[in-house]
């Protein structure tokens, strides 16, 4: 448990930092902890899926470019996933969907962010 506590501190200010870098709008403390929770919860249960049916589905593009399509498929499937969490906050009122541009360099920083402050943590 207090590993979880732990990692969802890491993330939440990673997330803090994110919405004040980039232009996207969060209410608050509960706003953020909101949108930590739903990244979670799609990073958990959609993530995998939508990993796995775009990595069949470009295999010939990864093949072609020996896995660095990967890397790019990568970020594209975090700012997605990123952007669906500030969508859910949305609907509860919590939040205002970005652009894709945005969602984009958000999700980039919360993923390096989130790792400096792991490394930091461990």
């Amino acid at each position: 448990m207090p590993g979880f506590l732990i990692r969802l501190a890491v993330n939440a200010l990673a997330v803090w930092i994110a919405v004040r870098l980039v232009d996207i709008s969060v209410d608050g403390l509960g706003g953020v902890l909101f949108v930590t929770l739903a990244l979670g919860v799609v990073n958990a249960l959609i993530r995998p899926l939508v990993f796995c049916i775009t990595g069949v589905l470009t295999l010939p593009l990864q093949i072609i470019t020996l896995g660095l399509f990967t890397l790019l498929l990568t970020l594209i499937i975090n700012a997605l996933m990123f952007w669906l969490a500030l969508w859910l906050a949305f609907l509860v009122g919590l939040a205002e969907v970005p652009g894709f541009g945005a969602a984009f360099l958000g999700a980039l920083i919360v993923s390096i962010v989130s790792w400096l402050l792991s490394l930091l943590v461990r």
